[in-house]
């Protein structure tokens, strides 16, 4: 079993190695100065990402997020930092790593850095992100929300999903991080889940997509112990901190067709990376060791 392990290890390396030479391509591309486009009154900001601002966060809520890629070794975790941004009409999930990503590309851009200080700064940030979507819940309406995720360099794709979640309110308490949380269940996309909410703390949101309960959820999972969420942040945000979708290179596709194109990349990485890579020069013996990846999405259905 661990030199099982030890081989994935190597060949998730082997991965990693291959997509940075792919990212450092991506970023030569997005460091100039772009212009933003503004949705509602939210008041017009000179930025380096071209975006769709859609609302100003008022509160900043982070959540552990813990996942199995490999439904055949469920001891074997990925760990990465999420967060929701609550705002008076919309909300956005995402990695919180990908929100830092923007916020040195806007920083670096504004100086006028060079590609080399860009790479050296970014680079150990794009590596820590795991959670690849952006979600917007309520956008474009209530109950939907907007999904929009890179899985090539070249396009990013975006689609839009009705979201309703049947809670069943269960009688359990119990305290977590000092607030006095109570229990309720539901079945999404293929997976039931237990949350426990504050009551104490009246945002009806929580990860994901998750939302509804009376109270911020404090902790979610699901019944396999394969995807689960825990509260280890929140703050009251008092500045300018934009709800946004970035707007360049967006394909409009439907969720199946997002959900077909991220099983071929794990089912054939090497074409993937083959036609990510273009001129780069990568070697045989590189490409061979890209074999397919484990497969466990949170959404199964």
């Amino acid at each position: 079993m661990k030199h099982l392990r030890n081989m994935i290890l190597i060949r998730r390396n082997t991965v990693t190695l291959l997509l940075l030479i792919v990212i450092f391509f991506v970023f030569s591309m997005h460091i100039k100065a772009q212009k933003i486009t503004t949705t509602g009154n939210i008041a017009e900001k000179v930025d380096t990402i071209n975006k769709q601002i859609l609302d100003n966060a008022k509160y900043r809520v982070f959540y552990s997020m813990e996942f199995v890629n490999d439904s055949t070794d469920v001891l074997l975790k990925t760990n990465c930092q999420t967060i929701l941004l609550v705002g008076s009409h919309h909300n956005a999930f995402l990695d919180y790593n990908n929100l830092r990503q923007d916020s040195i590309f806007n920083a670096l851009a504004k100086k006028g850095a060079s590609l080399a200080e860009v790479m050296a700064t970014a680079l150990p940030v794009a590596r820590l992100a795991k959670f690849d979507p952006v979600i917007i819940k309520n956008y474009p309406q209530k109950n939907t929300c907007t999904f929009q995720q890179k899985i090539t360099s070249r396009e990013v794709y975006k689609y839009t999903s009705p979201v309703e979640i049947e809670w069943s309110l269960g009688n359990e308490e119990k305290e977590i991080l000092g607030y006095k949380c109570k229990n309720a269940a539901c079945n999404y996309r293929g997976r039931q889940y237990t949350a426990w909410y504050a009551p104490d703390i009246p945002i009806s949101e929580g990860p994901y997509v998750f939302s509804g309960l009376p109270g911020l959820i404090v902790n979610i999972s699901d019944s396999r112990g394969h995807y689960s969420f825990a509260l280890n942040g929140f703050s009251t945000v008092n500045a300018y901190d934009p709800i946004y979708l970035p707007t360049n290179n967006v394909a409009e596709v439907s969720r199946d067709q997002v959900r077909k194109v991220i099983s071929n990349t794990k089912n054939d990485p090497s074409s993937v990376i083959k036609s990510l890579a273009g001129t780069a020069n990568l070697s045989e013996e590189a490409m061979s060791k890209l074999t397919p990846k484990p497969y466990n999405p949170i959404e199964l259905e």
